[in-house]
């Protein structure tokens, strides 16, 4: 990481430059396109106790490439911080969402579509009981 002055002889900025920072920026930029709160990199994810992994809400969602880099990131949504209905759909379609996704990353994601609907149907008929 490196920090400096950018600018000219009338307008000075200071700012850090690095992988780290722009990947921050990027992901900052997915959560709008992804319509999530929170995202965490696996790289943050990783770094969790055991305890803290299974407390908090989270889904994979799966390897992206941000500009500025060539190498894929894997991202997870962080849905701790939801409305709670929102929270209790992720948590229940969570092993459909990511298989869905996984299946897409794969470009086979019919079957992975069927038991995301599946999930779906039932957590509306749970939802009308």
């Amino acid at each position: 990481m490196s920090l400096g002055i950018l600018g000219d002889e009338r307008r000075h900025t200071c700012t850090a430059l690095s992988a780290s920072v722009n990947l921050a920026s990027r992901l900052e930029g997915l959560t709008k396109q992804l319509g999530c709160k929170i995202i965490a990199s696996e790289a943050v994810v990783s770094q969790l106790s055991a305890a803290q992994a299974n407390e908090l809400r989270m889904r994979r969602v799966g390897a992206v490439v941000v500009k500025g880099s060539s190498a894929a990131v894997v991202v997870h949504d962080v849905f701790h911080a939801d409305a709670r209905e929102l929270q209790l759909y992720k948590a229940e379609t969570k092993e459909a969402f990511e298989a869905l996704a996984e299946a897409c990353l794969r470009h086979e994601p019919s079957a992975a579509v069927q038991q995301l609907l599946k999930a779906e149907l039932r957590a509306a008929a749970a939802a009308a009981a």
